[in-house]
């Protein structure tokens, strides 16, 4: 099981619909998994918390979670036996009435650590973000329309030349829009 430092929480607020979504980790078993539920009364009633990912005896852990236009999506560290992590993700098209496990965002012998989500605030169609650190010195940024959030697209690959990234930290950073516009 990850050390109690590796236990964390996630809070997002989906303006559009009214929803509170909160992604945790809770022991199962010999290891971790991704809960979620969500209030939509700014937090007075919660609904029956779901598990996002599969019972086994791998960690999971580090969610984050955004969610705009009703979809909600999770990322989070999934480990993989050893010192060996991967990315996955879950997601919600309907203000988190139901989740889905969306499998992997990174899956590779790479080691990927730190994932992060962030939603653009653009009218339309929701665009998520998200990035992980990939082998101590690489943050991959990938997006998906809230439209189909089971279908990721890699936007950009940021070598850290300087060795930042493998303090730990990444940070989605706002991606041009298709106007050439911030997001």
């Amino acid at each position: 099981c990850p050390d109690a430092g590796e236990i964390g929480t996630a809070i997002a607020y989906d303006p559009d619909r009214n929803a509170l979504h909160v992604a945790y980790t809770r022991y199962q078993g010999l290891s971790t998994g991704i809960m979620a539920t969500t209030s939509t009364d700014f937090g007075a009633s919660w609904s029956k918390p779901v598990l996002l990912t599969p019972v086994d005896v791998q960690p999971d852990s580090f969610p984050a979670i955004a969610a705009r236009g009703g979809t909600g999506i999770v990322v989070y560290e999934h480990g993989t036996g050893g010192s060996s992590r991967d990315i996955g993700f879950a997601y919600s098209p309907d203000s988190g009435r139901r989740w889905k496990a969306g499998g992997r965002l990174a899956s590779s012998a790479a080691l990927e650590s730190t994932p992060d989500v962030r939603v653009s605030d653009e009218q339309g169609s929701p665009r998520f973000f998200a990035s992980y650190v990939e082998e101590n010195d690489r943050i991959r940024v990938l997006s998906s329309e809230g439209s189909a959030p089971g279908s990721w697209t890699t936007e950009r690959t940021f070598l850290d030349k300087g060795g930042t990234a493998s303090l730990g930290s990444a940070i989605v950073l706002p991606m041009p829009g298709p106007d050439g516009g911030g997001s």
